[in-house]
């Protein structure tokens, strides 16, 4: 999708800047090459698949990770660390703003430190959930609309 156009005069003769489907920023110094800046921040998209995908940088490189995969995500002060089934990722924004970018009905915050996500929970208490085991606390302003939702999913 071209969303601006630039012209820049460089070394190798023209240039243009142009955005591509992921909403980068892209150099075409000509049609084979192309070099891309990846944002600092996470990107949430909606994918052709119709599932949200949020993109984020780890270690230098561009991560991709559909929300569905997305376990439990921890908050540890203006961070979060976010649990797949395979890995962990370290992101370097608060819970609340990586609540309200994923903006999806099966990741839920069910305390003040963690948000869960429903469709990924083995089991759970009157205090505890527990996802591949790990036993994740439910606070007490959480717990009636949480057991409710939960009960409804099984």
């Amino acid at each position: 999708m071209k969303v601006e156009q630039y012209d820049i005069q460089s070394e190798k003769g023209f240039s243009v800047l142009d955005y591509n489907d992921s909403d980068n920023l892209v150099k075409k110094t000509d049609q084979n090459s192309l070099s891309l800046r990846a944002d600092t921040q996470p990107i949430i998209k909606n994918n052709k698949k119709s599932s949200e995908v949020i993109f984020f940088k780890d270690r230098g490189k561009k991560i991709e990770i559909e929300v569905a995969d997305i376990l439990y995500c921890k908050a540890e002060r203006n961070y979060c660390r976010v649990t797949t089934a395979t890995k962990k990722f370290f992101l370097t924004m608060s819970l609340k703003v990586l609540h309200t970018k994923i903006n999806t009905t099966a990741i839920a915050r069910i305390h003040r430190s963690y948000l869960v996500n429903l469709k990924a929970v083995d089991g759970f208490e009157n205090n505890c959930v527990h996802i591949c085991n790990a036993t994740i606390p439910i606070s007490r302003s959480y717990r009636k609309v949480i057991i409710n939702r939960l009960h409804r999913l099984i």
